[in-house]
């Protein structure tokens, strides 16, 4: 397969009236045709919730559901689940929306990827820039053996979210200081939730491909 994806945080919600769950393409739209002849699936590890309308406007439940969710990050259940899926899929790129980044990394603090695995996309990734990567997959970019390609733009409002809550500054916002990863900027503006629009935009394809 050539494509595994790993959504982010919160496509399990439905916030009252104003956003549905996702669905099977997990808001990967840009992937639908691909996820249907078999070339890219989908890893779902969301949490599944209906938030009324005052649940959908309170900020701090807002805030907790996102903690809660990014626990999921660090779940040895969610990283049997994953190795799993690679083991079967052998993708040749892996290709990670926001908190799928995360996951990614902490699944790689003990775990390896399979040898089919050249390519991994970071895309609006809700990484610290201070965050360290994972030895094996240091080593990995060291040699070559790996490339990582960070796709970012300044005005992602869900990713400035984490800054005005006093989070960090994430790599989806002003690239990776790591030296081994290939920042490429990739303007948002095709949806009103600019933070999903470059996984709806088929012309991210040059770029994780070129």
């Amino acid at each position: 397969m050539k494509y595994l994806l790993i959504h982010g945080y919160g496509i399990g919600l439905q916030y009252s009236f104003f956003k549905s769950a996702e669905g099977e393409n997990a808001g990967f739209g840009a992937f639908e045709d691909l996820i249907i002849v078999g070339e890219a699936k989908v890893f779902r590890w969301e949490i599944a919730r209906k938030l009324s309308f005052i649940e959908s406007i309170n900020l701090k439940l807002n805030i907790k559901q996102y903690d809660i969710e990014m626990l999921k990050t660090e779940n040895q259940e969610v990283y049997d689940s994953l190795q799993k899926e690679l083991e079967s899929t052998k993708p040749e790129i892996i290709v990670c929306h926001s908190a799928g980044s995360s996951l990614l990394l902490n699944y790689l603090t003990n775990h390896i990827l399979p040898p089919s695995v050249k390519k991994i996309v970071f895309i609006q990734s809700n990484i610290s820039q201070n965050r360290l990567f994972p030895e094996y997959l240091q080593a990995k970019l060291q040699k070559k053996e790996i490339k990582l390609i960070n796709m970012y733009c300044y005005w992602d409002q869900a990713l400035w979210s984490l800054i005005l809550i006093g989070r960090h500054i994430s790599i989806g916002l002003f690239g990776s200081k790591n030296t081994y990863v290939q920042n490429i900027f990739f303007p948002l503006y095709k949806r009103l939730n600019l933070h999903t629009s470059s996984i709806n935009d088929i012309k991210i394809f040059p770029f994780i491909e070129g």
